[in-house]
């Protein structure tokens, strides 16, 4: 029996509040490696990473502070 058989065997015998804890752990193994650093990595990849994140998160704050401006003349 193969692995992915004996698994589909035991997640027959849950009950499904314990199927929903299944399908979120399925989920976050899916993208877990997303959040884990790879090892191969050099220094100037993560330079580049993060330039990048850092110009994306500061678009994505002067969108916030202009709705935010926008609301504050609605309340004026």
């Amino acid at each position: 029996m193969t692995i992915k058989e004996l698994l589909i065997n035991e997640i027959d015998e849950l009950k499904e509040t314990d199927l929903e804890k299944v399908v979120e752990y399925v989920k976050f193994l899916k993208v877990k490696h997303i959040f884990m650093p790879l090892k191969n990595y050099k220094e100037k990849d993560y330079a580049y990473l993060y330039a990048q994140f850092e110009e994306e998160d500061r678009e994505l704050a002067e969108i916030g502070i202009a709705e935010y401006s926008k609301q504050l003349e609605k309340e004026d």
